[in-house]
């Protein structure tokens, strides 16, 4: 399969292939073999509703075909005028909801074939677009929304836009494909060749000391070092959680520090390590072929020398500030300028209608109000106001639309899961859909131990791709098979440290008992402020 991979990329027509054809043929919902891949590579991805499979097999139809499309938002930065296009494309083309990422982006579901063109002309208008935020190229990279150190973050929103502008596929297949472009020459790409990368690829940058968009996880990182400018960048390479149950040779894993440099080598180092992996990177077998694994079978320090000599940059030894905390700060708080933020919690990131009025409010208060937007990496959104003014007007809004966090428990806040059925075609288990049943019995068992007003994070992903990134949560699920999961245990909240396999192939019934004999054990024998990760991890782990 992967060599099929490769070979339809080499000859794709700098990722054309057939694909205009593929949206043209008025017969099918679904694209021709090979352009359903090629199309990842311009955000896309086609899925069918699980849901309906087994129902519409039994009377031959098709499966019931749709499109995700993910738009390229680097750093989660987003306008209010994108925002109300974004609403409007969901209502006219997708399920009249959108879902915000752990990648700080946007998703927007169930698009149909036909109504792609629409929909990125759409978005084409509000100044977004859907490159390269799939497909085996560097994706939406994401950074730091949180920080004690505001002269940074500012230059780290720049450094991802530029980063993640430079770093596009030089391939004029988008707007030929989707925008009625002609492109008459075709340019080589000097950075991917015909050959893209081996797989996917992430890349963060994190402030010290608050690691709020899990650093550490990702294939490339960037630490950024100083006080009130930016006075070294630390490399971190080879992150990724994402493993395949019963082969050994994958695994999660978090970054390792690699050296520092100055800021003034950013982009030639980031383009020696796409170098790296493009040419080093294992293209025989996909489940192999992350950067985490070309470093795995080459070894660290032919890995430091290659990109040494690759970029022309010899590193200095990786010394950075310690991260201390990852999480999120829900409700009011001064941002780094000094100005008001409301930190909104989305319930798994999915922004409608259904439960509580999110689309709503977030229509009308970029309607209406004078915001700036951030999606977090935890699946939320920041609203900053810039006077009092507007904070005035975003707190009544809130409360006329009852978002207020605080009602929420601590629990609730942290809780969140990728997007799994009916969608994903990767979901072992349910996830977002069973986020309500989790909220309502884990909450009834903290409050049961005197411990509802205690921080606790819990992720859950349907699949090992462990979208949610539940193995930095002090409780984390991962789909096993449609009704059991693996529970894990022991995360710290710093992002530095994942949690271990604590039972396997487990039912939620025996998930709620397991946690209601930790919780107690935790609230009687917890040290003073240890945290219910760090509690597991003394007693448990390290006792093993």
């Amino acid at each position: 399969m992967s060599t099929e991979i490769e070979k339809l990329k080499i000859n794709s027509n700098a990722l054309r292939g057939t694909i205009k054809q593929s949206l043209n043929n008025p017969i099918t919902s679904r694209l021709a073999t090979g352009d359903d891949q090629l199309i990842k590579f311009h955000g896309i991805y086609q899925q069918d509703n699980r849901d309906r499979r087994e129902a519409r097999e039994k009377i031959r139809l098709e499966p019931d075909h749709s499109f995700m499309l993910r738009i390229r938002i680097p750093a989660g930065i987003v306008t209010s005028k994108q925002l109300i296009a974004i609403n409007d494309i969901s209502d006219s083309y997708g399920e009249k909801h959108y879902k915000c990422t752990t990648r700080q982006t946007i998703q927007i579901h169930h698009i149909a074939k036909q109504n792609l063109p629409s929909v990125i002309s759409h978005l084409h208008l509000a100044g977004l677009d859907s490159k390269a935020t799939c497909g085996d190229v560097n994706r939406n990279i994401t950074t730091a929304s949180h920080t004690l150190k505001p002269a940074l973050l500012q230059e780290c929103l720049v450094m991802a836009q530029e980063l993640s502008d430079a770093f596009l596929p030089t391939s004029q297949a988008y707007e030929d494909l989707f925008l009625g472009n002609n492109t008459t020459t075709m340019v080589p790409d000097a950075m991917y060749q015909d050959r893209y990368l081996p797989r996917k690829f992430k890349t963060a940058i994190a402030i010290p000391p608050i690691n709020d968009c899990d650093l550490f996880t990702n294939d490339l990182g960037f630490i950024v070092n100083g006080e009130k400018e930016i006075e070294s960048i630390t490399l971190v390479l080879g992150g990724g959680l994402g493993h395949t149950f019963g082969n050994v040779k994958t695994f999660p894993k978090l970054g390792t520090p690699i050296g520092n440099f100055p800021k003034k080598h950013l982009p030639a180092v980031m383009k020696a390590v796409l170098e790296f992996q493009r040419d080093f990177g294992n293209r025989n077998d996909r489940k192999l072929s992350r950067l985490k694994h070309t470093i795995a079978e080459l070894g660290l320090e032919f890995t430091k020398k290659e990109l040494e000599k690759i970029s022309s940059i010899t590193f200095d030894p990786p010394i950075f500030q310690a991260f201390t905390t990852g999480q999120e700060c829900f409700g009011w708080n001064i941002d780094e300028n000094g100005k008001s933020r409301y930190t909104l919690k989305l319930p798994s990131g999915r922004v409608s209608d259904q439960l509580f009025p999110y689309k709503s409010f977030i229509r009308q208060v970029a309607s209406e109000l004078q915001v700036d937007w951030k999606i977090t990496s935890f699946q939320n959104l920041h609203i900053t106001a810039p006077d009092d003014k507007n904070k005035d007007l975003l707190k009544a809004l809130i409360k006329h639309f009852r978002l207020d966090t605080q009602h929420k428990s601590e629990f609730s806040k942290e809780l969140f899961g990728c997007t799994s059925f009916p969608q994903c075609p990767l979901a072992f288990a349910e996830a977002e859909r069973i986020i309500p049943n989790l909220e309502h019995t884990i909450e009834a068992l903290l409050l049961k131990h005197n411990l509802l007003d205690l921080q606790i994070s819990m992720r859950v992903s349907g699949c090992p791709n462990s979208c949610a990134r539940p193995e930095l949560a002090e409780i984390g699920l991962i789909g096993k098979s449609k009704s059991r999961y693996n529970l894990y245990l022991g995360a710290d909240r710093a992002g530095t440290r994942m949690n271990f396999l604590f039972q396997e192939s487990v039912t939620l019934e025996d998930i709620y008992k397991q946690l209601d004999s930790l919780f107690h054990q935790y609230s009687v024998n917890k040290n003073h402020q240890e945290y219910f990760g760090d509690f597991c991890h003394r007693t448990i782990q390290c006792n093993n």
